[in-house]
């Protein structure tokens, strides 16, 4: 993974892969080709990332996800792994033109992956925004993905429930269907749950009131108590708390640019 986010000159990647005991940029291609061929996936798409075109790996990914989605017992241990795998592709190639469908489907599926996990650690504050950042890329590009607004939105829904024992005045005659959601989602989560990682990341001084100068959090809409974190725009900002959980869930930033979110 981080020979695959390695940026630069070819001769200081190549360097970087003797490092590591990794083949060079030309032998993984050669060798993702020859497991392609193989049917071998995964493998596949492992030595994309760490080749002279990495971006082939984008879609072999998409469709494996996109493949296990679509099955009624997946969970996330089936996805995360070669989730993560792909989160490491490249700033670069991730933000060419030329992958913009790509990218999008990456992003949709990091957010909506990524509310899940946040479910499963119990990161209650980022859970909804997520959730809704996975369901504003679906409405603003069309998505080839078995992940509707539609669900993102029941799924949500089922969340508030379990979790503040909310539900709409609309949708309370629907208790038993959104309690049939948050069966399925609690399926799917109840995997690889590591006590070290769950509850909520609160940084020194979240609490302190704001000043004046304090901006509002493209997230929450929100003025932000506490530490702020600046975004890749150089204007745009959220609280650290929330940078730090959302970072731990989903490498890519809030705004959508294809750009990763390191608050640490």
């Amino acid at each position: 993974m981080l020979c695959a986010r390695h940026s630069g000159l070819t001769s200081a990647i190549e360097k970087f892969h003797q490092m590591a005991g990794i083949p060079s940029l030309s032998e993984c291609f050669q060798k993702a080709e020859q497991l392609l061929a193989d049917h071998k996936y995964f493998d596949a798409l492992r030595y994309y990332l760490v080749s002279t075109t990495p971006e082939l790996a984008l879609d072999i990914g998409l469709n494996l996800i996109r493949d296990i989605i679509l099955k009624e017992t997946w969970d996330l241990k089936d996805v995360c792994g070669i989730l993560k795998s792909l989160s490491s592709i490249r700033s670069e190639k991730l933000k060419s033109s030329k992958m913009s469908r790509q990218r999008n489907e990456l992003l949709v599926v990091s957010a909506y992956i990524g509310a899940l996990v946040a479910i499963q650690r119990q990161y209650k504050p980022i859970v909804i925004l997520l959730f809704n950042h996975a369901r504003f890329l679906i409405n603003k590009e069309k998505v080839n993905l078995p992940i509707t607004g539609v669900q993102i939105e029941k799924e949500s829904e089922a969340w508030l429930w379990h979790s503040y024992s909310y539900i709409a005045p609309e949708r309370s005659k629907n208790t038993e269907e959104i309690k049939k959601t948050w069966s399925d989602i609690n399926r799917r989560i109840r995997v690889d749950q590591s006590e070290l990682e769950e509850g909520i990341d609160i940084v020194a001084g979240s609490h302190l009131p704001h000043n004046l100068n304090t901006k509002l959090s493209i997230l929450t809409g929100e003025r932000i108590k506490g530490p702020m974190f600046i975004l890749e725009d150089g204007e745009s900002v959220i609280s650290l708390s929330n940078a730090i959980m959302w970072a731990k869930v989903n490498s890519f930033s809030p705004l959508a640019t294809g750009s990763r979110i390191n608050p640490f």
